[in-house]
């Protein structure tokens, strides 16, 4: 006590914002452990139940965004003032590629945005990895592209880079 009484006016007050940062981290970790999220594009998605849906609500990249879910698997995803769907997925086992030596352990599932077919065929997850294959056997032609911290771009035909040009093929 002795040494706290020696310290000046601005050590003390250090002193007191440290007990009072250790007291209200310590109160505040256990309600943010507690929330249930998802990790989608570096952002955390809440889920909420309303109306028989579930909302997965958050902010990606700055912006309100949010995936509703009702319960007939349609799914509306907002993005800041844009709606993108509706989406609808179905199972079904008729869209599992047939001659696929792996058919047994697939999924058979259709993807429609409103009435057009986006993706129909099998889903086959080993450990983490997912494979989708086309109704005829054919690997889903998927584009997947990554965007870098320095601004590169890369997808699975090159590396893209605005800093550095031409851009070289893999």
């Amino acid at each position: 006590m002795e040494r706290v009484k020696c310290l000046g006016c601005y050590q003390k007050v250090v002193l007191l914002l440290m007990i009072i940062m250790v007291l209200a981290f310590t109160a505040l970790y256990p309600i943010t452990v507690s929330q249930a999220g998802y990790v989608y594009e570096n952002s955390i998605l809440v889920p909420d139940h309303k109306d028989g849906s579930t909302v997965y609500s958050g902010k990606i990249r700055g912006k309100e965004a949010s995936f509703t879910v009702y319960e007939n698997k349609t799914v509306i995803f907002q993005y800041d003032d844009k709606t993108y769907g509706p989406y609808t997925a179905e199972e079904g086992s008729t869209a599992i590629p047939q001659d696929n030596e792996m058919k047994e352990y697939m999924v058979g599932v259709e993807l429609r945005k409103e009435e057009k077919i986006i993706f129909r065929g099998g889903v086959l997850e080993l450990d983490d990895i997912i494979f989708l294959y086309n109704e005829d056997g054919s690997d889903a032609n998927i584009n997947i592209a990554v965007a870098m911290s320095d601004g590169a771009v890369i997808d699975e035909n090159k590396i893209s880079n605005p800093q550095c040009r031409p851009c070289r093929t893999l």
